[in-house]
Formats: structure tokens, sequence, C-alpha cells
């Protein structure tokens, strides 16, 4: 069995800070590089075309969790290199199609976030159903800020896990410490954020993380 795949995402909005941390990850193993929502806001496709330079044909994940406009954000991204696109759950059903048919035609791939969707299995397989190529069970950082991560979701995971013919993400909190559970359980990629880019050492963290993984 393949090992679970580590996506570093760098929500963060200091663009100098982020492609620094970009060039380690890469240095360092990670499998996917995020653009994250704060970096796209604050510097535009820039950020995700500096990102594809340093990370030399390794995917980058243009995290847009679009809401509307599934063409056009969904090109936007892809233009600028991305390999993935996040769709947020709540979009129309054509909004991911939109998405999905852009992203294909550039060679590109489309991940729904779950993040706040209540009935996340059902939404899970409508979304899969309209040809989302990934899902993504998230528990965002307001959330965090109340102690909760994806690690409290573990039977979440392992009911979306056991449905799903399209590979699983899971993001929220995730640790060395608990990248291993949420693994197995069933996510195929663990997105990590903070435990990596607010660590003393992020490049040691990574590892930790693969560590954890392998």
């Amino acid at each position: 069995m393949p090992r679970t795949k580590v996506q570093v995402a760098l929500d963060m909005t200091c663009m100098s800070e982020a492609l620094l941390l970009a060039q380690s990850m890469r240095e360092g193993g990670a499998d996917l590089i995020e653009a994250g929502t704060p970096l796209i806001k604050a510097h535009g496709m820039e950020a995700v075309k500096r990102m594809v330079e340093i990370w030399k044909g390794k995917p980058v994940v243009a995290d847009m969790k679009t809401i509307d406009a599934g063409q056009v954000e969904s090109e936007l991204a892809c233009r600028a290199g991305a390999k993935i696109v996040t769709v947020s759950g709540w979009a129309n059903d054509i909004t991911i199609r939109e998405a999905v048919r852009t992203a294909e035609s550039y060679g590109a791939l489309v991940m729904v976030d779950l993040i706040n969707v209540e009935n996340a299995v059902e939404r899970a397989l409508e979304v899969e159903s309209v040809g989302a190529h990934y899902v993504c069970l998230h528990t965002g950082l307001d959330a965090q800020a109340e102690k909760r991560t994806i690690a409290d979701s573990l039977d979440l995971i392992r009911a979306l896990s056991s449905k799903l013919k399209i590979p699983l993400a899971a993001a929220g909190g995730i640790t060395a410490g608990n990248a291993k559970k949420v693994s197995e359980a069933g996510a195929s990629t663990v997105v990590v954020g903070s435990f990596i880019t607010k660590a003393p050492d992020p490049k040691v963290a990574l590892e930790l993380v693969l560590k954890a993984l392998s």
C-alpha cells in the first residue's frame, strides 16, 4: 500500500515567507504544496505561479475554495500552473462540473472541500457523482481555536473512505502525533499546516510527519 501523501498548506499572507517554506518543503520530501486561501487573497495568481516555479513539476494546489464561477476561477488557477484546484462543498453542482471540466482541459484536478458541510457523506457522494477527483474533510482554523481537529472525526473519515471511489484528503490540526490515526482511518492525503509552518524548524516538523506515516 502506498504511503499516505503529505500536502503542506501555506496559510499565510507573506509571499517571501511562503516561498522560503515552499523551497524547504520540496527539499524535505513533501508530496504537494498548497498556496493557501489567505496567500491567494493577498497575492492572487502570482502566489500560485511562484509556487509552481519553485516546485519544478511537483503538484501545486490552489486553495481557491470556489463557491461560484467554477469555470473562471478554475481557469485562473490552472493557467497559473496549479495541478489541483479546490472548490467549496457548498458550491452548486453546476459550479463543480464547470470547475472539473475546465481543470481537466488543462490536465488538472478538482478537490472539493467539505468544510462546514453538515452531511459530509451525502455531499461527498454527490460531488463524486458530478466529477470531483478528490474530497477533503476539513476542520477549519477557527474551529481549531475551540480545540477541535480533524482527528476528532475518525469515524467520519472511515465512513467516507469506505463509500467513496475517489481519494479522500483530511485537513485541520494534523500533527506528527495524529497523522497516523488519520491515515489509518482512510485518508490518502493528510494536509498539514501550522504544525509545520509555525514550527521552529519546519523541515524537521515535516520529517516527523513523514516518519509517522512510514
